[in-house]
């Protein structure tokens, strides 16, 4: 059988004089255990006072690396004796807070000019000395009007955190915002805090009672010294006012208001939950395993946890509790104690099959091996669902007669279940792409947990993926466990029946590793994946699914351009056939890494788009740090002899041309004010560079612009207040870059965009899907008029061809 190492050491000395604090418990597998305050299962360790009087643990420590002891500190926080305490292992760097406390929860709210106040149905009792976070959450159904205009007052620091959402009240549930340095002015308990006289527009935010978008949310961060500086002191706040310029017409379905205070001296693009935080540490535990140490005040090591968990949702600890004995945990236990749970030393050994999967012509039968002993049970399923004590005994071989997806797993009395085995078999099954079968329980897909009837949400899920290359014999590539979660935006991509979703081999619990395989031939040189993005077409769906990824290539492959390569692919969920899908690269770390030779630890990737607020948020990195460097770009002066290099020590200029004529050339319109992606790292020298995303609705087909749009006269009405359009619209005032950008323009024209080229491409696109066609039609179209679907997806791929002659 398969052993896990497990190990635990508690150091003492005979001076220590406080009770033993030990780590009673972890977990590097939280699928579906427990989650934090952002909604997300991270790695997580269990601290329990073993002794009989409190502790405050304040300067205790976290590490993985022992020779960095004070990697993770805590503040005071006192422990009681017998207590348990979940610190969250996520990287996220954040200390415990009080949760919110609502305030105000007013219905039919109409603004009014002037000022505008509320009076709290629950004080607040602030302290004195901390710094306030006010929350404020507007909806109101009359749909899309104006915001209410305030008077704010500029700040040196991030004070304010919004968004906004369209059609609906959910936007009080976001996590993500933008960062501004100007605050509405308020009165708490009728002292004003701002007299400044900046006003917002009817359309711009911070605006606490937005309506532009239906919704928003807004936080507003007061410090202490300002709160001290007003007249403010110590007690029950019982009221706050809005100096309201002029008000939104329409009247709100509510106005909630929420106060908190923090230690934090700016807002960021991240909200403060309504929960407050939980304890998370800087680092995060390896998707291996490893060591975790806690160290006292002193610097002395007092306990440390092996945390490596060999599926997922199950954790390793004491057993009982405080004991030196290292048990495995099904399900987890954080937070409580141990001794009520039953403790494993081991998992079971995994069966396996005697016909691996892959292509057959007939019917057959495969025998399932079991290689423990004594009263092992095997047990198997063929519907895609996990094998559990009730699904049906292996007794005998298992005939396979048509697509089927056989699944097995051993029980052992004493023993953890083990993994499962999977293996997707094909009868007569036949395609010019590649093939990935994916293998879920089918309520991770469908009803009130399925991802896909819950396509807004971005839940994780647990699968199996098998994937086949495209020669005639279908060979496999890689079998193994996967995370899926949905995928896309809002332009129909993760709505349509056929819906897009991501694959994430190396995802840390419910994954194994990156694959070494050249995936996309159009990336020769890219050998190894972590995720890929399975696409629908998003926009063209059922139409000219190849489109966006086509006008990729055609824009970026020979300029200075990022761009998520493809190739199609047939994927089949639970042995049936699901689709063509674009298999598409994510903008991940891992892509630039192999792409761009950038440093894992320098990359800094950022999105912006529709789907999530049209909030510019981090991917990888910090966000602040762009709106940092776009504050110097901002305040440069274009007339300056030296603008051209100043500017590009800031953004990748070349890179910047060449990213603004690939949006130009192909006339997208739904760009700059959605659809953005920026990177930089180490290979950028530490400059921002954007990529080119989403282009599917520029020129015909089914499409907002054709070929004779207007594109650069669209861009110079664009707003200045848009920063990824103003470097453009600011660098056009300066010769030197305006001369690059013209020239740049033509040379391109004449070169990488050149007619035969663009219209060589297409063929090859179309030439690599129309063979798959009539199956998506059989599938997702209508299938009993397959000949007029081939017709009008002929038709639209001569009028793309027409409309690139024509551009």
């Amino acid at each position: 059988m398969h052993k896990l190492l497990l190990s635990v050491a508690f150091i003492f000395t005979a001076t220590i004089s406080f009770p033993q604090i030990i780590i009673n418990e972890g977990s590097n597998k939280n699928y579906q255990a427990i989650a934090d305050e952002d909604g997300e299962y991270e790695d997580w360790i269990e601290l329990y006072n073993a002794g009989s009087s409190p502790v405050d643990i304040f300067n205790f420590s976290l590490s993985d690396d022992p020779a960095n002891t004070t990697m993770w500190t805590f503040p005071h926080y006192i422990l009681a004796p017998g207590a348990y305490k979940v610190i969250y292992l996520s990287g996220k760097n954040r200390y415990q807070t009080s949760p919110f406390t609502p305030c105000v929860s007013s219905t039919s709210y109409a603004p009014v000019g002037g000022w505008n106040t509320h009076t709290f149905t629950t004080p607040y009792n602030w302290d004195g000395v901390s710094n306030l976070v006010i929350n404020v959450c507007s909806y109101s159904s009359a749909g899309y009007t104006v915001n209410s205009t305030f008077n704010q007052t500029s700040t040196a620091y991030a004070s304010v955190t919004g968004a906004w959402q369209d059609g609906g009240p959910g936007i009080c549930g976001a996590t993500n915002g933008a960062p501004f340095y100007t605050r509405p002015n308020m009165q708490l308990n009728g002292i004003t805090i701002g007299t400044g006289t900046i006003v917002n527009g009817n359309t711009d935010y911070p605006a606490p009672y937005g309506n532009w978008y239906w919704a928003s949310r807004t936080q507003m961060l007061i410090p202490a010294a300002e709160l001290t500086a007003a007249g403010l002191t110590a007690g029950n706040i019982n009221s706050l006012a809005f100096d309201v310029v002029a008000p939104d017409p329409c009247t709100y379905d509510y106005v909630d208001i929420a106060l908190n205070v923090t230690p934090n001296t700016a807002m960021t693009n991240t909200f403060i939950p309504d929960a407050g935080y939980n304890f998370h540490t800087n680092f995060k535990i390896s998707g291996g395993g490893e060591n975790i140490y806690l160290y006292n005040a002193s610097g002395t090591l007092v306990s440390t946890l092996n945390v490596d968990c060999g599926m997922y949702d199950n954790s390793v600890g004491s057993f009982p509790d405080a004991s030196s004995t290292i048990k495995l945990f099904g399900p987890p236990t954080p937070g409580a104690t141990n001794n009520a749970s039953t403790p494993y030393t081991d998992y079971a050994a995994t069966p396996d099959f005697s016909i691996g999967a892959g292509f057959y012509t007939t019917p057959f039968t495969v025998s399932i091996i079991d290689f423990n002993s004594g009263t092992s049970e095997v047990r198997y399923t063929v519907d895609g669902s996990d094998p559990s004590p009730s699904s049906p005994l292996y007794t005998g071989p298992v005939t396979i007669f048509f697509n089927t997806v056989l699944k097995a797993r051993a029980f052992v009395p004493g023993y953890l279940p083990s993994e499962i085995r999977t293996a997707t078999y094909f009868i007569n099954v036949s395609h010019i792409t590649p093939i990935l079968s994916v293998t879920t329980e089918n309520s991770n897909l469908y009803g009130p947990t399925g991802m896909f009837d819950n396509y807004n949400n971005d839940w994780l899920k647990a699968g199996y993926a098998e994937y086949f290359d495209s020669t005639s014999a279908h060979n496999m590539i890689f079998s193994m466990p996967v995370g899926m979660i949905m995928d896309g935006g809002a332009g129909g991509s993760r709505s349509q029946p056929q819906h897009s979703f991501r694959i994430e081999m190396d995802n840390s619990v419910l994954g194994d590793e990156s694959v070494s395989y050249p995936f996309i031939p159009d990336r020769g040189q890219r050998t190894e994946y972590g995720k890929f993005y399975l696409r629908n077409g998003s926009n063209q769906y059922l139409r000219l699914p190849y489109k966006e990824a086509c006008q990729a290539r055609m824009m970026c492959k020979e300029t200075n351009t990022y761009y998520a390569a493809y190739r199609p692919v047939t994927v089949y969920i639970n042995g049936q056939y699901f689709g063509l899908y674009e298999l598409r690269e994510k903008y991940d770390k891992q892509m630039f890494e192999e792409n761009d030779n950038a440093t894992d630890s320098t990359i800094e990737i950022l999105s912006m788009s529709y789907f999530y607020g049209l909030v510019l948020r981090a991917v990888e990195g910090d966000v602040d740090n762009f709106w940092n460097d776009y504050a110097d770009f901002d305040a440069l002066n274009v007339f300056d002899p030296d603008y051209w290099e100043k500017a590009d020590s800031l953004f990748d200029q070349k890179y910047y041309v060449d990213y603004i004529i690939s949006e130009s050339w192909m006339g997208n319109v739904d760009w700059p004010g959605n659809n953005i992606k920026i990177y930089r790292s180490d290979a950028t020298s530490n400059r921002w560079r954007f990529a080119t995303i989403d282009m599917e609705l520029a020129l015909l087909p089914n499409s907002w612009t054709d070929c004779n749009f207007d594109h650069i006269n669209y861009m110079l009405g664009q707003p200045t207040s848009n920063p990824y359009i103003n470097i453009w619209l600011q660098g056009m005032q300066n010769n030197e870059f305006k001369n690059y950008f013209i020239n740049r323009y033509a040379d391109v024209m004449n070169t990488s965009y050149d007619t035969t080229r663009l219209l060589s491409i297409e063929e090859d696109f179309f030439n690599q899907t129309v063979g798959e066609m009539p199956n998506e039609f059989q599938r997702w179209g209508n299938p009993w008029d397959i000949p007029t679907q081939m017709n009008q997806f002929n038709n639209d791929h001569q009028t793309f061809r027409n409309e690139l002659r024509c551009r």
